[in-house]
């Protein structure tokens, strides 16, 4: 279990597995993206049969940026029971597609834990320091944590981060994302 449409597994420590196969699996703009989506003209990611690392589906982001670039943070955002993000945190594995000709100059994983004041919980986020994004294939980035990032008090944001050096229009697509969990 823990494929197909991203549903949640029978045990709370099995990996939270986002495929895309059906849907968009809960996942979107989040973060300061879903804020200006309708200033910025961006559009929602949807489920897409143009490109796959496993399955037939993934998620497109469809980008359009002006001439000094721009970003936008794609992926869950919400409550424990939204998210299913029920135990600490281990890995978060993302696989993103690009294509040959394009602006990306930034991916980045990233995961958020909305906390209460004065915890001194900060933005959690790792760079896969040893993938490349690959043009034209996948690229996989991993956030891999030595201490499990706890389950937040008022939800969590999981995604990446994708950012423009100047002016394109394209889709990149985001599919196999994997959140691993504490076991006992």
């Amino acid at each position: 279990m823990g494929g197909s449409g991203g549903m949640m597994t029978a045990t709370p420590f099995a990996p939270r597995v986002f495929d895309f196969e059906m849907d968009a699996n809960g996942w979107g703009l989040v973060l300061e993206s879903r804020e200006v989506a309708a200033a910025e003209g961006l559009t929602e990611p949807v489920h897409s049969k143009d490109k796959a690392l496993t399955g037939e589906g993934s998620l497109r982001v469809d980008l359009e940026t002006g001439a000094m670039g721009g970003k936008v943070f794609v992926g869950i955002q919400g409550n424990a029971g939204e998210t299913g993000i029920v135990r600490p945190i281990t890995k978060v594995t993302f696989n993103l597609w690009v294509p040959t000709e394009n602006a990306i100059s930034l991916v980045q994983g990233y995961i958020l834990g909305f906390f209460p004041e004065g915890t001194g919980r900060p933005w959690e986020s790792v760079t896969s320091a040893t993938t490349p994004i690959l043009p034209g294939a996948w690229s996989t980035f991993e956030l891999s944590f030595a201490v499990p990032y706890p389950v937040a008090d008022f939800g969590s944001s999981v995604g990446l981060e994708i950012s423009t050096n100047r002016a394109w229009t394209g889709s990149v697509y985001i599919d196999n994302v994997k959140i691993e969990f504490q076991g006992l």
